[in-house]
């Protein structure tokens, strides 16, 4: 399982990402208090393209909520590189819909 969810990481172009909860919120100071926390982002992959910064905390993805490393880990268990995802994402407050281009998963 954890292969598959860095595969799928790698596929998103972030390598560092940490479930959120109540007390990680208040540590980093966002809002929200449950989805997926991006610690990190890599320079020129298909998320940073896509817009999506440090900091940022994914909240759906192509609708469907996303609570826990699991839930994405199942949401993206279909997707091959180069299909289109949207992700919910909220920044300072607000959120939005980003769409990012998977990439090509590195073995």
């Amino acid at each position: 399982m954890e292969k598959h969810q860095h595969l799928h990481e790698e596929s998103l172009g972030w390598y560092q990402r940490l479930q959120l909860d109540e007390d990680l919120a208040n540590q980093v100071g966002v809002d929200q208090t449950s989805g997926i926390l991006v610690a990190s982002v890599t320079n020129g992959g298909p998320a940073y393209e896509a817009g999506i910064r440090m900091g940022d905390v994914i909240t759906a993805t192509d609708g469907s909520t996303v609570t826990s490393f699991e839930d994405l880990s199942k949401l993206l268990g279909s997707k091959k590189p180069g299909d289109t995802i949207t992700l919910t994402v909220e920044r300072s407050g607000q959120s939005s819909d980003v769409q990012v281009t998977l990439g090509e998963q590195q073995e």
